[in-house]
């Protein structure tokens, strides 16, 4: 029984080598199934097989080249994708962080301009002390 053949032509097409494997894989058996075994049965092969081969290959390589194609095209897209979402996700957290910062800096003012009230105040209060203490002294 053949289980695998292996054929090489030569590019003449003069021939080329055929080896036939048991089914038991221990040992090589004539194509007749006599039981006879040897290392390797040579001869050429049937008319048309590299013809055939090379058909398929070139079937298979086109086959091969559409799938690898179709894959770079759907991870562009994907890559797209996922690029655009980083984006948009980049943008809102750079919006959350201006609205945060915007906050505090109003906040800051709003804290200084009342401490400044205060000082201001304070040192009105202190400049009419001053003037009154003046004024007091300057009448004894």
């Amino acid at each position: 029984m053949i289980v695998a053949v292996t054929a090489i032509e030569t590019a003449s097409g003069t021939g080329g080598a055929v080896e036939n494997v048991s089914a038991r894989g221990s040992a090589t058996e004539t194509a007749a199934g006599t039981g006879h075994t040897t290392a390797v049965r040579r001869s050429r092969p049937p008319a048309g097989t590299m013809v055939v081969t090379a058909a398929a290959t070139a079937a298979g390589t086109a086959a091969a080249e559409k799938a690898t194609a179709i894959a770079m095209a759907v991870a562009t897209a994907v890559a797209a994708v996922a690029t655009a979402a980083a984006r948009a996700v980049a943008a809102a957290a750079t919006a959350a962080a201006r609205a945060v910062a915007a906050a505090a800096t109003a906040a800051a003012r709003a804290v200084a301009a009342a401490d400044l009230a205060a000082a201001t105040a304070v040192a009105a209060g202190g400049s009419a002390a001053a003037t009154a203490g003046a004024a007091a002294a300057a009448a004894a």
